[in-house]
């Protein structure tokens, strides 16, 4: 590095630090700009210029003015003005200024630039949020786009929604879910817009067509709308997700409720009676009434405190946090092949539920999720092997070493596992010492690391 850095001449110049600009070749600096002294009128011109600092510092200069009379250049900016980007800083600027009008803000939602509509359903509804009149034309206005609207639109409408009532936004977020259901930052937006409506728009699903039918973004939705009511803890919202477990057929819904309710860790949630479902637990098969038996440990009613001994599925300290943060990498990274209860898929991945590998020495797990994993392997003495799996498991060092830890923590630490957490130093100082690898590992390779525990 040393020679290629004085060959390059990347040493000079010395005592002037090493910030770099490049530029295109025989390019000369523009002229000092002095924008402090100019008029507000010419400040508005200049939100159009293709000079990126020239725009914001406008945009800025203009919104410490506050001069009230520069709004109508402003408007006429957004409704006329050619240059995508000036009716983008104009915007913005209406905003600063709190100068934002219906008209305006109907026009721009219609703008022919996308990132000019985004920004528009953006600020519509951050002003529905401070001044509900604007609530209701913002909810005739999504529930007329939704439909037709672009993935980029959509996105901002999904975050949108939750800037108006229930009764007209949740129809809205059901609709747009049963188009992007299947990706990731569509269900977390949904999720993000509820604001406390969670198992509001749960029981909405739950009737509706479309959604008797399984498929993995719904089954990942449901679960995460079924562990935020868990977190919100209304007592008679957890209980009618019980009820959802007591129905007749225990199906896929059912299996992303109880996933969801077993995300519970923060302490002990009393409800007012014992969920009918625990009392057949024997109607179930062996993991399932495993798993819905362990709810008494996080859930209390009359007659029935869990012991301070029981107050965690684990008995090794798991920070809830961490718990939760992995449960959703889990869902977003590993669900898709392993399942959402960790119990494999055919063709796919084999099951995490019960294996040596997960529940072993934490050096081999942070090696697999780094650098993947080639097949056979044996899991729960079982062997294996393509066509049972795919032939390869990818690497998942684009990760980070915080996302990796809880990520493994939660499957070292659900569906009855007891094996403690893993840290990031874990994961940091194992990226380092294999650093350099460019092949997934293999079984008979990883097992110098397993340990299962005894």
């Amino acid at each position: 590095l040393r020679e290629q850095t004085e060959q390059r001449r990347l040493d000079q110049p010395i005592h002037h630090g090493r910030i770099w600009r490049i530029v295109p070749e025989r390019w000369k600096p523009p002229g000092r700009i002095e924008l402090a002294g100019a008029t507000s009128r010419e400040l508005v011109a200049l939100l159009s210029d293709e000079d990126g600092w020239i725009r914001d510092t406008a945009q800025r200069l203009l919104v410490e003015r506050a001069d009230p009379a520069i709004v109508p250049f402003l408007e006429r900016v957004v409704m006329r003005e050619i240059d995508r980007l000036g009716r983008l800083h104009a915007l913005w600027t209406l905003d600063g200024l709190d100068a934002l009008t219906l008209p305006v803000l109907l026009k721009a939602i219609d703008d022919r630039d996308l990132r000019v509509q985004a920004a528009a359903i953006q600020l519509f509804a951050r002003q529905a949020s401070r001044n509900a009149t604007f609530r209701e034309p913002l909810a005739d206005a999504l529930a007329a786009r939704w439909a037709r609207a672009t993935p980029e639109i959509a996105l901002a409408m999904t975050l949108a929604a939750g800037s108006i009532d229930a009764d007209a936004g949740l129809p809205i977020l059901a609709g747009l879910l049963g188009i992007y259901r299947e990706d990731a930052l569509f269900r977390d937006a949904a999720l993000s817009s509820l604001a406390g409506r969670e198992w509001t728009l749960l029981e909405r699903l739950w009737g509706e067509w479309e959604w008797r039918t399984e498929s993995p973004g719904r089954a990942v939705f449901l679960e995460m709308l079924a562990a935020a009511t868990v977190r919100r803890g209304e007592a008679a919202e957890v209980e009618a997700l019980f009820e959802r477990l007591d129905e007749p057929a225990f199906g896929w819904h059912q299996e992303a409720l109880l996933a969801g309710l077993g995300t519970h860790r923060a302490g002990v949630l009393a409800l007012s009676a014992r969920p009918r479902v625990l009392n057949r637990l024997d109607d179930f098969p062996p993991e399932t009434r495993d798993r819905l038996d362990a709810l008494n440990q996080h859930f209390a009613w009359p007659g029935h405190t869990p012991a301070a001994s029981e107050e965690s599925v684990s008995s090794v300290i798991v920070d809830p946090a961490l718990f939760a943060l992995g449960r959703q990498h889990y869902l977003s990274v590993c669900a898709g092949c392993h399942g959402n209860t960790g119990a494999g898929m055919p063709s796919l991945a084999p099951p995490l539920v019960g294996s040596e590998w997960v529940t072993g020495a934490d050096s081999a797990l942070v090696r697999i999720l780094l650098h993947g994993l080639e097949g056979p392997i044996d899991v729960a003495g079982r062997r294996y092997d393509t066509p049972d799996i795919l032939p390869e498991m990818p690497a998942f060092a684009v990760l980070d070493d915080a996302a990796i830890a809880a990520t493994l923590t939660y499957i070292r630490n659900a569906w009855g596992h007891d094996a403690g957490p893993v840290t990031r130093r874990m994961v940091g100082t194992t990226r380092v010492t294999t650093q350099g690898r460019v092949k997934p590992w293999t079984a008979e390779e990883l097992k110098a690391f397993i340990n299962p525990s005894p």
